[in-house]
């Protein structure tokens, strides 16, 4: 069982890491309802946590992964994609995400976040406010409508499909990578729930801390993932 928090430690850590994420939640302490709000993106958040890797279990439990040799062309083939697009993630993290890091730094509104994360804007109508409702969906659709989120979560059902473990620890580890996917999120919340809420002038700065690192890491973290991916592709599934 500790091989496989091993291998998960990078993926998880890398999903943990997700910059327009993390800036989205800095957003919403600044609404009129931040505890509500950022409740509500947590959930949505999970629940695209859960729902993915839920489904690319069933997907891959279909197709055969589980049963299949680690040295075998399906498994090669699946952490070849998936390192590919984890290297593909950290060169556009490196490259591109700063302009969007930016912008997304400076919404105050859902129109503005919409703005500044192509990937969003038909799913949020016009507001002046992040509401309930429309939290929840952001927070679906930031994770889902990230590739290499997604690509990630598939790596992690790889593992836990090829893992020598009970069914009691297969549920477990899921169940874990899905709680600590969400713990930075989760944070504020936990913040806010306690009757504080952050000074404008700290949620400034941990925005340019933000922007200031937290691409690197990510791309640090993805090329790593990457890397390990591709060891597999080439010499097996299960190394």
């Amino acid at each position: 069982m500790l091989d496989v928090l091993w291998r998960m430690l990078p993926i998880t850590v890398s999903v943990m890491a997700s910059p327009i994420a993390f800036l989205a939640v800095l957003g919403m302490l600044q609404s009129s309802r931040p505890l509500l709000v950022n409740a509500s993106y947590l959930l949505g958040w999970a629940v695209a946590t859960a729902g993915s890797l839920a489904s690319w279990l069933a997907l891959f439990g279909v197709i055969g992964v589980s049963e299949t040799r680690p040295d075998s062309a399906l498994a090669r083939s699946l952490h070849a994609t998936i390192a590919a697009l984890c290297f593909l993630g950290a060169v556009w993290s490196y490259r591109q995400a700063q302009s969007t890091l930016t912008k997304v730094a400076a919404a105050q509104t859902f129109d503005e976040f919409a703005a500044a994360t192509p990937q969003l804007p038909g799913l949020v109508k016009s507001s002046r406010d992040y509401g309930i409702g429309r939290s929840f969906v952001v927070g679906l659709g930031v994770f889902l409508f990230n590739p290499t989120n997604v690509s990630l979560v598939a790596a992690t059902a790889i593992d836990l499909l090829n893992a020598d473990v009970s069914s009691s620890q297969f549920f477990w580890l899921g169940l874990g990578f899905v709680v600590a996917v969400c713990v930075p999120l989760a944070l504020p919340v936990a913040v806010v729930a306690a009757g504080r809420r952050a000074p404008d002038v700290i949620i400034a700065r941990m925005r340019r801390w933000v922007l200031r690192n937290n691409g690197f890491i990510r791309t640090c973290m993805l090329t790593v993932v990457g890397f390990l991916q591709l060891t597999r592709a080439i010499t097996g599934g299960g190394g």
